[in-house]
């Protein structure tokens, strides 16, 4: 199965957003390409979150992104539709 790049994202593509970091472990796991909003993730312990997070770096296949980039990539795609 060829694997997405975030390179390949069109404007029509679906914006998931995960209610914990695990889903996308679990979207990466069925071929999605996860984007982690990081400043927008609640969390109950920040060690084991940051950990979470640094396992999804090292795993490669998922975006950690801002809500900041994440809204103004979204604003660029609704100014083209």
């Amino acid at each position: 199965m060829a694997r997405a790049e975030p390179s390949d994202a069109q404007p029509a593509s679906r914006l998931v957003c995960p209610i914990t970091i695990a889903l996308c472990r679990q979207g990466a796991d069925l071929g999605f390409w996860p984007i982690l909003v990081r400043d927008a993730c609640g969390f109950g312990n920040e060690e084991a979150a940051n950990h979470s997070v640094a396992s999804l770096r090292h795993m490669g296949d998922t975006t950690i992104s801002d809500a900041d980039t994440v809204c103004g990539m979204l604003q660029k795609f609704a100014a083209v539709a």
